[in-house]
């Protein structure tokens, strides 16, 4: 059976919880282990998700003679 995907929120969510697990420090090193690996997976995911959301936004920006055109999102650097 496959796995359902997680939406970005839900894989944050569930990444907080395990950092609050861990951070308890009352966990096996088996179990730490288990938790860390998902987290790791889970960073992945939200990486990926971010990454494919930064692709899409674009800007709308007037051009002089009032056509619109689209042109890609470019972070800012200062932030």
């Amino acid at each position: 059976m496959a796995k359902k995907t997680k939406s970005f929120e839900e894989a944050l969510i569930r990444l907080e919880e395990i950092v609050n697990t861990m951070e308890e420090g009352e966990l096996s090193l088996d179990d730490t282990v288990k938790l860390y690996k998902e987290g790791v997976e889970l960073a992945a995911l939200c990486g990926g998700k971010l990454d494919d959301a930064k692709q899409q936004v674009t800007l709308l920006s007037a051009e002089l003679d009032g056509q619109l055109t689209e042109k890609p999102f470019e972070p800012r650097e200062d932030l």
